[in-house]
């Protein structure tokens, strides 16, 4: 009963009180969307016995849950999945100002390390992620978990792609430090700003330097949603977590500015930038201007994409339809 609550919280006191609970929480809120975004929430041993409106049921790894289709303002709580079909993707921002920003045909899960969501870490089952956590933040203990590979965060902008066919991990530094250890081995490496890493399991990460390859996907991450209609105004709470977002931004890219020219030219950036998706996708852009063309692993990572197949290991299972018949295809391009 108490998985419920927050679905029962949300029917009987409104959207506002959902996304205000949500910010009181340090649960992440749903401040962009775009495409098909799906929330499975409420876990529990048995079926639920009432269905609210606008949720189904469905079942998957043995718990079932409460779906429904995500719109901006919801909130993601801990044991609860964000699911993005092919083309969709959304941005969900802490209090704080952290951020995920998900990519189309992602599977991740929101869990804890020490029974709090301000030490939570991402269970990424597959797809494509770009986080900006601040490392002076309450999650500078940050995970992110794919099922090739355990990545330690300690404040940073950062990538990881996960594949769903051989389990294959990669993970871009748009700065910052990410500690990398794949499954099966004992020790992790250090990844750094402009480095990139490619992990599978039992095998030690291979790295090479950035280039415009990966950095143009991360693009994909940044790139600012469609806007809402006229006649659904962007709440009050959804649009102080995205200037949150920005300043926190801000903070971050100048702290690792390398130079007092370089700190003068991201600060500009910032003042020249509209909002936290635009100041992200300039951050990337300048790194592309500088980056090598190739690297001797972006040829290897194009070609794992392109090869992905439906998953077959992982089942979705709805207990009254089947709205996941696209959710395990490739991730796009």
């Amino acid at each position: 009963m108490k998985k419920q609550f927050w679905v029962l919280g949300f029917l009987a006191f409104g959207f506002l009180s959902w996304v205000t609970g949500a910010m009181a929480s340090q649960d992440p809120v749903l401040t962009q969307a775009q495409g098909e975004v799906m929330i499975l929430s409420s876990p529990q041993s048995e079926a639920h016995e009432q269905v609210p409106p606008g949720f189904i049921r469905s079942k998957f790894e043995g718990k079932y849950y409460l779906t429904k289709k995500a719109t901006v303002g919801d909130r993601l709580p801990i044991e609860g999945w964000l699911r993005t079909l092919p083309g969709a993707r959304a941005r969900l921002i802490y209090p704080n100002g952290d951020q995920l920003n998900v990519g189309p045909a992602s599977f991740l899960k929101l869990q804890s390390e020490q029974k709090s969501s301000a030490s939570a870490s991402i269970k990424m089952e597959y797809g494509m992620i770009r986080a900006i956590i601040s490392k002076s933040g309450p999650r500078n203990q940050f995970k992110v978990r794919t099922p090739s590979a355990v990545m330690g965060v300690r404040g940073t902008d950062f990538v990881v792609e996960a594949s769903g066919k051989n389990e294959q991990t990669s993970l871009t530094l748009i700065r910052g430090t990410v500690t990398l250890q794949p499954e099966g081995l004992k020790s992790a490496k250090e990844i750094k700003t402009g480095e990139t890493a490619v992990a599978e399991v039992k095998k030690a990460p291979e790295t090479f330097q950035t280039s415009k390859i990966e950095l143009k996907r991360a693009l994909v991450l940044t790139e600012k949603t469609e806007k809402q209609a006229a006649s659904e105004p962007i709440p009050e709470a959804v649009r102080k977590l995205e200037e949150q977002a920005k300043t926190t931004t801000v903070r971050d890219i100048v702290q690792y500015a390398t130079s007092p020219e370089e700190k003068a030219k991201l600060e500009k950036l910032a003042q020249q930038s509209a909002d936290v998706a635009s100041l992200n996708a300039a951050v990337v852009q300048m790194q592309v201007a500088k980056a090598p063309v190739s690297s001797p692993g972006s040829q290897r990572i194009l070609e794992e994409i392109k090869s992905q197949t439906k998953r077959t290991d992982l089942q979705l299972k709805d207990l009254e339809k089947d709205p996941y018949q696209k959710y395990f295809e490739a991730t796009q391009e």
